[in-house]
């Protein structure tokens, strides 16, 4: 897009709030970003006339791209509370708003213009800053990778995650802490003119310094704060800030949460409101929750004729596989849209080092070349609808490798969660069980004697952990008294040898033993077997114990008996005197 340069120019060289620029909830304790964010849209504010148009420098709020033709940001961006059902009062309009992607830096112009925007019409009904979503159509279609927006499994896992740490990132183009930022007026501080990016903790919302911040949260939003930040590093804290709104709160790729690794970027919320200090420290940033518009953004973009789907595919097959046993898979086509149909479904399964054959495929008609299967769905998949695959595979590698198996999706319908439509299952062959040992707890702990508890476990489903035993290793000077179950125990250097037979694909046995000395030490429960570990890594567990010394002597003990007499008699006479 041809642009006016010498209004660019005046433009660059004057803030933005100098010429008027609303600034909205840079990031505060950021950087600059070092890896692509080609879904990061900045919204300008943008004069048509006289052609070919003019635009503010510096982005008066942030967005995501969901879909090739879709940006979701804040509602409040838009508008005021209340007039979400009247695009007639939208004080921002699609003629006057100019969006960059994949345009980290300033310097590069923008170069989408806007078809349509539309605002929740529950905007601020209900609660002042409930629905603070917004959508906005492109007038063409974007050939850059969208986000996914995170469904309510990513929420759940995030919510009941106890790794929560710096996991989540908030980036923005708003008000950032750099020469002249003063946090009492946060609202007229700098802006960067290089994209920011910050990663703080997220704040579950069933936690109550989330739920009841503000006065009150709805369900329909989330927090995020830096509670503990570097004050070296960083010096005001962590936040989003004036001129962040509607941009993303992101949980990236890669990040390891309790139910294990994240495999693409999810965004979950939208950037709402906070302290205008921008410190997290104490108070929360708030976040639209967006898994929670997943059927409104359906509805809108139906009504606008680019219905947006949410179509998935998973791949059932075991983690550990006997090499020389067939290997039952499963692949799940589910339309989680919740109105929209899809068509023209299309699968691709890569199966390199394994022969499938086809058990059964619904409605689908499968092609099977060398180490591909090629699916085309026959029928149109409604709302809830599931396709199933079923096949058999045989392993053509070595024993102790991997199968890797991927499934990627194309449809007629652009998907606002693509993260669901290209999935991976990996599949070890070996004849080797994969054992593993649970934390050491103590169970009971009295004067010089401790009683301790430990799980061994054989995580495979298929293969048995052969001649398993338990090494228990306490300091010379301390004294193990054994199993409780009776089983006996050899000592064999340092270590106590203690048997426990094989443990059966998927079986566990806990084992409770004694330790008796004083003061503290450290025990260690190392599990070993004699057909390998699939895994390893995971079989040793250390505890340490303080035991006080055995009991004292017999004038102590009758001292301390009238002492206890004494005290409560004393007791007796405050409570029963008359």
């Amino acid at each position: 897009m041809k642009l006016n340069h010498t209004a660019l120019a005046i433009l660059l060289s004057v803030p933005a709030y100098a010429l008027g620029a609303d600034f909205s909830q840079r990031i505060i304790g950021g950087d600059n970003v070092t890896t692509p964010y080609p879904w990061m849209a900045g919204l300008h504010r943008f004069n048509p006339n006289p052609p070919p148009g003019t635009y503010n420098t510096f982005p008066f709020c942030g967005g995501s791209l969901i879909a090739p033709g879709w940006i979701v940001t804040a509602a409040h961006c838009i508008t005021d509370i209340g007039t979400g059902a009247d695009p007639s009062l939208y004080s921002q309009t699609d003629a006057n708003t100019l969006v960059r992607l994949d345009s980290p830096n300033l310097a590069d112009q923008p170069t989408f213009f806007v078809a349509e925007i539309t605002v929740h019409p529950q905007y601020g009904i209900v609660d002042r800053d409930d629905s603070d979503i917004a959508l906005i159509q492109l007038t063409s279609k974007s050939d850059l990778k969208p986000v996914s927006l995170a469904n309510q499994t990513i929420m759940s896992q995030l919510e009941n995650s106890k790794l929560l740490d710096d996991i989540v990132q908030i980036i923005g183009w708003g008000v950032f802490d750099g020469n002249g930022f003063q946090p009492a007026n946060a609202s007229s501080g700098p802006q960067p003119m290089t994209l920011q990016v910050a990663n703080i903790d997220y704040l579950p919302f069933k936690l109550a310094e989330c739920r009841n911040a503000w006065g009150g949260l709805t369900n329909n939003m989330i927090c995020a704060w830096e509670p503990e930040p570097d004050r070296e590093e960083t010096p005001f804290g962590q936040d989003s800030c004036f001129g962040d709104s509607g941009g993303p709160l992101l949980l990236p790729k890669g990040t390891l949460l309790s139910d294990g690794m994240v495999a693409h970027d999810w965004v979950l919320g939208a950037t709402s409101f906070g302290n205008n200090r921008c410190d997290s420290n104490t108070t929360p940033g708030v976040y639209t929750r967006l898994a929670s518009f997943a059927d409104w953004i359906e509805q809108v973009s139906a009504d606008a004729g680019d219905p947006l789907t949410d179509l998935s595919v998973t791949i059932t097959a075991a983690n550990l596989a006997p090499p020389d046993e067939t290997l039952p898979i499963t692949i799940d086509l589910r339309n989680d849209s919740t109105t929209n149909t899809v068509t023209g479904v299309t699968l691709r399964l890569d199966h390199p080092q394994l022969q499938v054959h086809i058990d059964s495929q619904g409605d689908l008609l499968c092609n099977s070349l060398a180490e591909r299967l090629d699916c085309t769905l026959l029928t149109p998949m409604l709302a809830g609808d599931v396709q199933q695959l079923k096949l058999e595979a045989d392993w053509l590698g070595d024993m102790d490798e991997t199968g890797n198996l991927r499934a990627r999706l194309t449809l007629d319908q652009d998907d606002y969660r693509i993260g669901n439509n290209d999935v991976r299952q990996r599949t070890l062959f070996s004849f080797a069980p994969d054992p593993s040992l649970g934390p050491l707890s103590i169970i009971r702990s009295s004067g010089s004697t401790a009683t301790l508890q430990v799980t061994a476990r054989n995580l495979s489903r298929q293969n048995t952990a052969e001649q398993v035993e338990l090494l228990i290793t306490v300091p010379p000077e301390q004294n193990f008294r054994g199993l409780q179950n009776g089983q006996n125990c050899t000592l064999d250097g340092s270590s106590w040898r203690c048997p426990m037979n094989d443990l059966l694909p998927g079986a566990s046995r806990t084992t409770l033993f004694d330790v008796a000395g004083k003061g503290s030490f450290d025990v260690v429960v190392a599990l070993r077997n004699s057909n390998g570990d699939v895994a390893p890594g995971d079989t040793e567990s250390r505890i340490k114990v303080t035991l006080k010394s055995s009991s004292g002597s017999l004038p102590s003990l009758l001292l301390l008996g009238l002492l206890a007499l004494a005290q409560r008699r004393i007791k007796r006479r405050r409570y029963c005197s008359t």
